[in-house]
């Protein structure tokens, strides 16, 4: 795909985005007089999303690459607030790879709600205070519901932040060498 580039809506002279979410600082002279050479810009990261900070006029604001690339290059008719990964890879933001869509489409697009369901439950293993293996949990929420307890209360002891937890040493599955 040739590399287009497109003023950023608001930072004309100042800012250009790629097609392939790339960004450029413009030749220009600043605030200080100084000039001010064209040159790419390094992208941030915010919640796995690429981000960038455009200053103009002594004032700074943070955008997501995806959405400038978006208002840029992908017609938007129906006014739809979102724009979804194809691929569902947080960090391609090649023009190919976006969409416009509602909230809801994004949230129910491709893996995402299977992933959910999976959620980021780590294993828990459950320990005597002398260190013997009691059980082995599918995540700390589900010994915490059996105990009565919170689920931060199991996370804190696997995270060493507390020595035990309801009377028993706790680890992460994985944290522990098979």
């Amino acid at each position: 795909m040739k590399e287009i580039w497109k003023d950023i809506e608001g930072y004309e002279e100042h800012y250009q985005i790629s097609n392939l979410g790339r960004i450029k600082s413009l030749k220009r002279l600043g605030n200080d007089g100084r000039h001010l050479p064209e040159k790419i810009l390094k992208t941030g990261n915010s919640h796995g999303y690429r981000s960038i900070v455009l200053r103009k006029d002594g004032k700074s604001c943070i955008y997501s690459v995806h959405r400038l690339v978006g208002k840029a290059f992908i017609p938007n008719p129906e006014n739809k607030p979102c724009i979804n990964h194809k691929d569902e890879n947080k960090k391609n933001n090649r023009v190919d790879n976006l969409e416009w869509v509602t909230q809801k489409e994004n949230a129910n697009y491709g893996t995402r709600n299977a992933r959910a369901g999976l959620g980021h439950a780590k294993r828990v293993i459950q320990y005597d205070l002398n260190g013997n293996e009691i059980r082995r949990w599918d995540s700390a929420a589900e010994a915490s519901r059996f105990y009565g307890v919170v689920r931060t209360a199991v996370v804190a002891a696997c995270e060493k932040i507390r020595a035990t937890s309801c009377g028993y040493k706790w680890r992460y599955e994985s944290e522990v060498a098979q």
